[in-house]
């Protein structure tokens, strides 16, 4: 969708949510649903989510090496500042240099540190069923929590049903939409499945999760 109703302005394509809602909707609805999406965006774009990022980033160079918190939110602040006013291309050039570099040396990162511990990981994923099924944790209620709380990490990890990722959807210059659907839903199996399973078995081979 995002593809289908993108718009070329000064050179440069836009779209996303607020774009198809307008023009895939038919009548006066249509305009008022991309105006209120846009409006929403426009405000947890602006503050909610990246302050919960960038909380994130804070805490892990102050737990690591007690750099105040705010020196990171400076840092932080003008690196984006330098990143996002110099427009759509120059996000992109950023992302693309910094994301494919990032996810291959975090992904060889997990593979050489799974496959030293091979022997443990049946078990492991023996204890993730467990401990997510098991009866206890229905009749307390945690199994409800839990699904609750993937469904909020899976959204931070891949975007998915978010609203977010049409953008940069929109953006991508390829023969046909459906093109950059498939690269859209294959990001997911890759960010979620892949790496957070990932992830989950180092946590759960560090201990680290019991302390």
């Amino acid at each position: 969708l995002g593809q289908i109703y993108k718009r070329e302005e000064r050179g440069e394509y836009r779209g996303g949510p607020a774009y198809y809602m307008e023009y895939g909707i038919k009548g006066g609805i249509g305009k008022v649903l991309g105006i209120a999406f846009a409006i929403i965006t426009i405000i947890s774009m602006g503050l909610l989510l990246p302050g919960v990022q960038s909380n994130a980033i804070a805490s892990g160079f102050h737990n690591a090496w007690g750099i105040p918190y705010w020196v990171v939110g400076v840092v932080l602040a003008i690196l984006l500042a330098l990143i996002v006013f110099g427009g759509l291309k120059s996000i992109a050039k950023v992302a693309t240099a910094i994301v494919p570099f990032m996810a291959i040396l975090y992904i060889i990162m997990a593979i050489v540190v799974i496959v030293m511990n091979i022997k443990e990981v049946p078990d492991l994923f023996v204890l993730i069923f467990k401990s997510a099924f098991n009866l206890e944790a229905s009749f307390g209620g945690i199994l409800g929590a839990m699904i609750e709380i993937g469904v909020k990490r899976g959204l931070y990890s891949n975007e998915a049903g978010q609203g977010t990722g049409p953008h940069a959807a929109a953006a991508a210059e390829v023969s046909h939409p459906a093109k950059q659907g498939l690269v859209q839903s294959f990001s997911v199996y890759i960010d979620t499945l892949f790496v957070c399973t990932a992830t989950g078995l180092i946590i759960l081979l560090s201990g680290t999760y019991n302390t």
